[in-house]
């Protein structure tokens, strides 16, 4: 399996929204060799050259290919570590202090575990040490939600979400569960409501669920909120330009947009198309207007809904994809140019489509 990679070409600094179609490209590099059947991507800087690297969760071959990028959108070749038995997601922190960038990765195999691997000096990785969590953990995320500077796990499985305390040492305390909604696929760690302790907001079969943290590293009961039929992924963002954090859900109709309200609430979700089977969301700022922005996996290609700043979005344009179906993103600066890019992993090959954008790129005001 590859791991593919676009980088964003910004053809005016300031396009006139509104009037004309957004000026934004990308340019495909790659694809570059992971391992098989690659689920879930992130970005790191393991060896400390100041250019980001990837690191991909491979399910069949039950191991994480970590790509050490060359910092002008090439990468040498995969170095692959065990990590488990069904690999399903992946996270980059710092988990014992030393500078130097940890992985953790959840396994989604019986009884359930997240493994831990340290990073080395040279950016290679220690033997990966595993950690109980729940039955079928899909998502982790990293934070410190016991206000001791020491950054803990948060993992969305059967039962719950399960909080591993860290230790700072790179070890963790046995994983705690609380009720998260039926069947959780995937979670994000933020200051909802303004108190500065992180809470956690949970993709899952019913809508989103949050979590409100009360900085101790326990958490109040979830209170839940629509976000279309099967919400599956999630992201946080800031789109309105009040400050505070707003959610953008991935389900069967396109990305649901949660405007927050400062106390841990959300607004009713107002739906954007995004095309066909959409997977995953990333937010960044993909042409340089201060505001942010969406990118979306879909069904052979990905598509970006540009931020009007006001909690509203453009109808999407779509970027072909070269007859891969991303499933999951990763956003970092991979050659420089001080412009987000995107990596993703190919998931299955489709014929050729021809290259498509869409032609209305005026403002949309969504579905309620």
């Amino acid at each position: 399996m590859v791991v593919a990679l676009t980088l964003t070409s910004l053809l005016e600094s300031q396009p006139s929204r509104g009037d004309v179609c957004p000026a934004l490209s990308f340019v495909a590099q790659g694809p570059f060799g992971a391992g098989t059947n690659p689920v879930a991507v992130a970005v790191g800087d393991f060896n400390g050259d100041g250019h980001m690297d990837l690191i991909v969760a491979n399910q069949q071959s039950e191991n994480v290919s970590v790509l050490m990028g060359n910092g002008d959108g090439t990468f040498q070749d995969a170095v692959n570590y065990t990590s488990g038995t069904y690999p399903q997601s992946v996270a980059v922190a710092d988990f014992n202090g030393d500078g130097h960038a940890d992985v953790v990765v959840a396994d989604d195999y019986a009884p359930g575990s997240v493994c831990v691997l340290l990073g080395k000096q040279d950016g290679t990785l220690h033997e990966a040490v595993p950690y109980d969590t729940g039955p079928d953990p899909l998502s982790v995320v990293t934070g410190d939600f016991d206000g001791d500077h020491q950054l803990d796990l948060a993992v969305a499985n059967e039962e719950g979400v399960s909080i591993l305390l860290g230790k700072g040492d790179g070890t963790f305390a046995a994983a705690l569960t609380y009720p998260a909604g039926s069947f959780p696929q995937s979670m994000v760690a933020g200051d909802f409501d303004g108190d500065d302790k992180l809470d956690l907001a949970v993709a899952n079969a019913g809508g989103v669920s949050v979590l409100l943290g009360n900085g101790d590293g326990t958490f109040q009961t979830a209170t839940r909120f629509a976000a279309g039929r099967n919400p599956i992924f999630l992201a946080a963002g800031e789109f309105n330009g009040d400050h505070r954090l707003d959610l953008a859900v991935v389900n069967d109709r396109g990305i649901a947009v949660l405007l927050g309200n400062g106390d841990g609430t959300f607004q009713g979700a107002v739906n954007y198309p995004a095309g066909s089977l959409p997977q995953s969301v990333a937010v960044a700022d993909y042409d340089g207007d201060g505001l942010s922005d969406l990118a979306v996996a879909i069904d052979g290609g990905i598509s970006v809904l540009l931020g009007n700043g006001d909690g509203t979005f453009v109808s999407a344009a779509f970027y072909d994809s070269a007859g891969s179906s991303p499933l999951s993103l990763a956003v970092g600066d991979f050659n420089g140019d001080e412009r987000p890019d995107l990596a993703w992993f190919r998931s299955r090959i489709h014929p050729q489509p021809e290259p498509t954008r869409l032609a209305d790129c005026r403002g949309n005001a969504g579905e309620q």
